[in-house]
């Protein structure tokens, strides 16, 4: 009965979690902007040039954006725990966890890629392709979303109609892995929330059934 009621609580506190993480996305896409063109990639890279006031302007967006992100990393972390904790299959429940932790991973590196270049940009230094690396690291830390979802998408398709939501946004991310390359991160960052949402609804009801 007790570890009925530890996976139950676990798996609530998971949907919490990822409800959270939807929200701080959408806080994410709130958040008051520089009043200059925001390109990460030129900036990083130094090509473009900010006055000292433009920089720090730029890097009190960047302690904005990076402490709502660090919290929607928790909260992502959380929801691959709870799919990981109600999949059956032990290699998928595992699969799930790396890739979705690993993912959440790589987007800490992203962000303290940007934190530690905007520093550096501060002190006058020069830092020759490193937009590129971050882009490179955003990239692979979505891609590892997609994937975490689509297995745990397969993974809950046994568990009937509550799962059917779930399952269809996490087989969706697909598609947003197929947009980004056209219309940049924004499919992929509003398929992030409705995936967040949708799983959030789905761990709670599972929390339900114990």
């Amino acid at each position: 009965m007790n570890q009925v009621s530890s996976r139950a609580a676990l798996l609530r506190s998971c949907a919490v979690a990822s409800a959270v993480a939807a929200a701080c996305l959408g806080a994410l896409a709130l958040l008051p902007r520089p009043p200059f063109a925001l390109d990460h990639v030129r900036i990083l890279s130094g090509t473009a040039t900010l006055t000292a006031e433009q920089l720090e302007q730029y890097r009190h967006y960047l302690r904005l954006n990076l402490s709502v992100d660090g919290v929607f990393l928790l909260g992502q972390v959380m929801t691959w725990i709870g799919y990981a904790v109600v999949t059956r299959s032990r290699v998928l429940a595992a699969s799930i966890a790396i890739i979705g932790i690993g993912g959440a991973g790589l987007d800490l590196l992203e962000n303290e890629i940007r934190w530690s270049v905007a520093a550096r940009l501060a002190d006058g230094a020069a830092t020759p392709a490193i937009g590129t690396l971050w882009e490179v690291v955003v990239g692979l830390s979505f891609w590892a979303s997609y994937v975490a979802a689509l297995l745990a998408a397969v993974a809950i398709v046994p568990f009937g109609r509550a799962a059917r939501l779930a399952s269809a946004v996490g087989v969706f991310g697909i598609a947003a892995a197929a947009a980004r390359y056209e219309f940049d991160f924004l499919p992929s960052f509003l398929w992030l929330i409705a995936w967040h949402v949708v799983s959030a609804q789905f761990l709670a009801a599972e929390s339900k059934r114990g």
